[in-house]
């Protein structure tokens, strides 16, 4: 990964020097720091992962290998209304207010799986089967998900000018 940040890094500088300004185009920026907050699990080697800090929200895609190839990236901002709903459901989750519930039923070994991460709790389990209490934080994070991959305008989420639509991709 460090080899491809410095080729990153000389491509922005020789673009930068080439342009005559140090402005750099949003849509070259590295990913910006947010915590990964929801993953889906498949059995390849393709990661789809969702990031987000307060109303800042990114879907990243990229396959795992020995140096991780970066596939394209969603970003937008939540809706301030989702983002107040998101963080009631998982402080009253994290508070132990919400349980976590049961699963309903376990996938087979080959179904893709979610990783959801809200700080130091984390739980996986089948995609589109959260356990009753996390359900609605799964489908919160699922639909925007699927709206940032398409770089799709939605109730919850308005994505960058710089969302890059990844066709490609398994579901």
């Amino acid at each position: 990964m460090n080899h491809a940040r410095a080729v990153l890094a000389l491509a922005l500088a020789l673009l930068t020097s080439s342009c005559g300004d140090d402005v750099v185009p949003e849509s070259l920026e590295p990913p910006r720091e947010l915590p990964e907050i929801y993953r889906l699990l498949y059995a390849g080697p393709e990661q789809h992962a969702l990031f987000r800090a307060g109303t800042d929200i990114e879907v990243r895609v990229y396959m795992l290998g020995d140096e991780d190839e970066y596939l394209g990236r969603g970003r937008g901002q939540l809706d301030s209304a989702t983002s107040e709903e998101l963080d009631v459901l998982i402080d009253a989750l994290l508070g132990g207010e919400q349980s976590v519930g049961e699963l309903p039923g376990s996938p087979g070994l080959d179904g893709t799986l979610v990783e959801l991460s809200l700080g130091e709790f984390a739980i996986v389990y089948a995609y589109g089967l959260a356990p009753s209490g996390l359900a609605e934080i799964d489908v919160l994070l699922r639909t925007v998900y699927h709206d940032l991959l398409n770089c799709r305008d939605s109730d919850l989420v308005t994505p960058g000018p710089d969302c890059e639509i990844v066709t490609a991709y398994p579901g």
